[in-house]
């Protein structure tokens, strides 16, 4: 496990469009990072808010939506500043528009794609995803591994999709990606029923994956912070497991959090402070669940928003080097 001294810079993620393909069950309107319906930033706003995070340390993005790859122009722009710097770009996709950009990815050095994928039966893909698009996603997931472009696939587990788990291994085998197993997180959109009905625990299939796997490491998020997941080396492939009911590192600000649903709040946290997430509207978060933390930096100049994103990595990621 990483030290509290040897934590570093959280990573940004950052949230380009409020626009999706898809109807997923368990996603919020207007997608996990949208604050509220504001008009997005311009993209100037937006450049300026990455040459600060740059600026103050910050090397690790994490670029996603709604849907990226559905904003090639101002996403073009995005990778092509993050380019210029000594950063690790990841885009995450559903997978659907994979297949006719994986060489614009790659001439953008973008380091690798992580896509979203529940299940490999077509009626379960729209059951859960509101489309037929299944054939495009996996498309484009062949496509990226066969062009060279460093590939996850990221599996959210449900009671609906539980059963699917050693089929979706099978596949990541096949293909050569990587694999993260996520149990079902809760939103107040989404709603608590609906938490209450799919929520699936990781905690069995860890333990069976881990006898299998020829390695077991745990890791956090860049910077050390978050969850610890569980790391497994099964064949040719890294499967990740984030399950939640381990826990979460927390700072300062999460003691006494008055927001998490009674159902958990007596046991944990779904997912801590673990990276900075900077909204389509502006706001720099540091948790999906908490509506008081945060600063919107819409309209800010560059010292303004020195200051606002330096204070909120002191006050919530101890051990940051601010």
């Amino acid at each position: 496990m990483v030290d509290m001294l040897g934590k570093k810079m959280p990573s940004l993620r950052l949230a380009i469009t409020d626009r999706c393909n898809l109807k997923c069950r368990y996603c919020p309107p207007f997608g996990e990072n949208y604050s509220n319906v504001e008009k997005g930033l311009s993209l100037n706003e937006l450049l300026k808010i990455l040459k600060v995070a740059v600026e103050i340390g910050i090397n690790n993005f994490k670029i996603t939506g709604g849907e990226p790859l559905l904003e090639k122009e101002r996403l073009s722009s995005v990778l092509e500043f993050l380019s210029k710097t000594n950063s690790m770009v990841s885009v995450n996709t559903n997978g659907v528009e994979l297949k006719s950009n994986v060489d614009f990815l790659l001439a953008k050095n973008v380091a690798y794609v992580k896509v979203s994928l529940d299940t490999l039966n077509p009626s379960k893909y729209m059951k859960i995803c509101g489309v037929d698009y299944l054939h495009k996603t996996i498309e484009g997931i062949k496509t990226a591994i066969a062009k060279g472009l460093k590939t996850r696939i990221n599996m959210v587990v449900i009671k609906d999709n539980y059963n699917e788990v050693p089929a979706m291994i099978k596949f990541c085998q096949s293909v050569g990606a990587d694999l993260k197993l996520l149990d079902l997180n809760y939103y107040e959109d989404v709603g608590k029923k609906f938490w209450l009905d799919n929520y699936q625990s990781l905690t069995e299939l860890t333990k069976e994956l881990s006898a299998k796997s020829s390695m077991r490491a745990v890791v956090f998020n860049e910077g050390g912070y978050g969850i610890p997941m569980t790391l497994l080396r099964l064949k040719n492939i890294n499967i990740l497991i984030k399950d939640s009911k381990k826990g979460a590192m927390y700072g300062d600000g999460c003691k006494n959090c008055p927001f998490l649903p009674a159902e958990r709040k007596k046991f944990y946290c779904q997912e801590g402070i673990y990276n900075l997430t900077l909204t389509v509207d502006g706001k720099l978060k540091i948790c999906k669940h908490r509506p008081d933390v945060g600063v919107s930096l819409r309209g800010l100049n560059k010292k303004q928003i020195k200051k606002a994103m330096i204070r909120i990595i002191a006050d919530f990621f101890p051990g940051a080097p601010v």
